[in-house]
């Protein structure tokens, strides 16, 4: 029984999919509104800010983390070769009549067999070495397996090249063991088993650290919620990471103490203009909204606005 093509069009089909859900999202996060108007009265008006740069980031590295991880769960870390040769009328002057059976399958993380094939025949065995250019045009070997039956050359393993870093030692000894059996026709069977399990490991660490990176990222990014309420005359400012596990900090002051609100604009790196929104009070004390600057002058713009109609608007003003 044949079963790769069902698990490479299975992680084709999801790695396509993790693709399309992550640029999907990576794009909802660049187009939507940084700044979130989630209640507007005349006696109240709440927003949110939202750190649009590090959430896209992390949802970059989100995807990252997932294609890894699928690449490590469609990893086949057990391979197993079995022969076994059956002799007819076996006698001192005809010891090569025999048939011939064997088996060989991959195994993958959840003892589920991705690969199987059956042949009759077994007549060499052969490591290739195939040529890889890399983006410096320097050239580099890797090697795979071959063995030759009725049903053509196959890989001793699907889809597995090795390096001369990397387990080559072991593949000559499994050659070794399967040339020598060909080669003695005496040899009634053929067990070879490779374990790949370290590989399997090192892609849930590398699953692992993009995963913590991820959340990291995204955990650093500066929530600020902002609320006016003219019943208690007050302007709270409210910043925190992680809904507030990482740290949260509160600005709390009478809305007659708000003299002025400004768009400040610095000269980007990269060039262009940043802008943030401030808050300047009696005291000419200025209070950022957010402490870092960015772009999309038009929507920093459009809650200056908001913010003046709303505190010169005296028609909710319980006090």
């Amino acid at each position: 029984m044949q079963n790769s093509n069902f698990y490479q069009e299975l992680s084709y089909g999801l790695f396509i999919f993790i693709i399309l859900a992550d640029g999907g999202l990576f794009l909802y996060f660049i187009i939507r509104k940084s700044i979130i108007l989630s209640e507007h009265t005349s006696s109240k008006l709440v927003f949110i800010t939202q750190p649009k740069l590090s959430q896209s980031i992390g949802i970059i590295i989100v995807g990252i983390t997932l294609i890894f991880l699928l690449a490590t769960l469609m990893l086949t870390p057990i391979t197993k070769l079995n022969c076994s040769r059956s002799f007819q009328n076996a006698s001192f002057f005809n010891q090569d009549k025999y048939t011939l059976q064997c088996e060989l399958r991959e195994i993958g993380l959840f003892d589920n067999q991705v690969r199987t094939k059956v042949f009759s025949e077994l007549n060499s065995v052969k490591i290739e070495a195939i040529d890889n250019e890399n983006s410096h045009r320097e050239i580099t070997k890797t090697y795979q397996l071959f063995l030759s039956t009725d049903l053509g050359n196959i890989p001793f393993k699907n889809l597995s090249y090795y390096t001369k870093n990397y387990k080559l030692d072991k593949l000559y000894s499994i050659a070794e063991s399967i040339k020598y059996f060909i080669t003695n026709p005496s040899e009634k069977t053929l067990s070879v088993l490779q374990n790949d399990s370290d590989g399997v490991h090192a892609g849930f660490k590398i699953t692992m650290f993009f995963g913590l990176l991820a959340l990291l990222i995204i955990a650093l990014g500066k929530v600020t919620d902002c609320k006016f309420e003219k019943e208690t005359n007050t302007m709270t400012i409210s910043r925190h990471q992680w809904f507030g596990k990482l740290g949260k900090e509160v600005i709390q002051h009478s809305l007659n103490e708000i003299k002025d609100v400004k768009l400040e604009h610095i000269e980007g790196e990269e060039g262009g203009w940043l802008y943030r929104v401030t808050f300047v009070l009696n005291s000419d004390e200025i209070i950022p909204l957010t402490q870092v600057y960015s772009s999309v002058y038009q929507e920093k713009q459009q809650l200056v606005d908001c913010i003046k109609t709303f505190l010169q608007d005296k028609s909710g003003n319980g006090k």
